[in-house]
């Protein structure tokens, strides 16, 4: 999945193209240098009617293009996701995200959203921390947790939460009352799958 990065946050494909139309709608741009704060201008050379390069305005640092800017000035496409992280990643658009995930109504009705899972990569602490979220029963609880879960399943299928194993299949226990390598149920002893 492509992804965009910008000002220390990570966009899904869609929020990183809607941030850029917004920055380049203006004229100049509502870019500013990260060196010194002020704003960008585009710079074109004789019989060119297009911006060639951009220079500040103030410090004078420029950029052949805008991704030769840094992810601070401009949004820079990520492909796979922006890589591994050591936690889920979701849109930073938060709840504004234009592929927002709308949770269950809460106990007075209320709707919560909140920004696009990027399927990214969990590193091994990635994986760790989500195991021992799930060890504690808070995917029970937490809906978004929850869809960790679901979308981590296969990196969470060796999360070892009591040291116990399947005995139908030897598959490390993980909190749950059916057996998710094989479809055991715990407690009635039947293949479920």
């Amino acid at each position: 999945m492509n992804v965009y990065i910008y000002n220390a946050d990570i966009y899904c494909d869609d929020c990183g193209k809607a941030i850029i139309e917004e920055l380049l709608k203006d004229d100049p741009p509502k870019m500013t240098c990260q060196r010194c704060h002020h704003r960008w201008r585009a710079k074109t050379l004789p019989d060119s009617n297009h911006a060639d390069w951009y220079e500040c305005q103030e410090c004078g640092d420029y950029a052949a293009s805008f991704d030769d800017m840094d992810s601070d000035d401009f949004p820079q496409s990520a492909p796979d996701s922006g890589g591994e992280s050591d936690s889920v990643q979701h849109c930073g658009s938060g709840e504004n995200c234009l592929n927002a995930i709308s949770l269950s109504p809460d106990q007075w009705g209320r709707v919560h959203k909140i920004g696009m899972w990027l399927e990214n990569d969990l590193t091994s602490e990635g994986v760790a921390a989500l195991c021992e979220e799930v060890k504690s029963g808070a995917w029970e609880t937490n809906e978004v947790i929850g869809l960790h879960k679901q979308w981590y399943a296969d990196d969470l299928y060796n999360c070892e939460s009591s040291g116990d194993v399947c005995p139908n299949c030897e598959a490390p226990d993980v909190n749950d009352e059916v057996c998710e390598g094989c479809g055991y149920n715990y407690e009635t002893g039947e293949i479920e799958r």
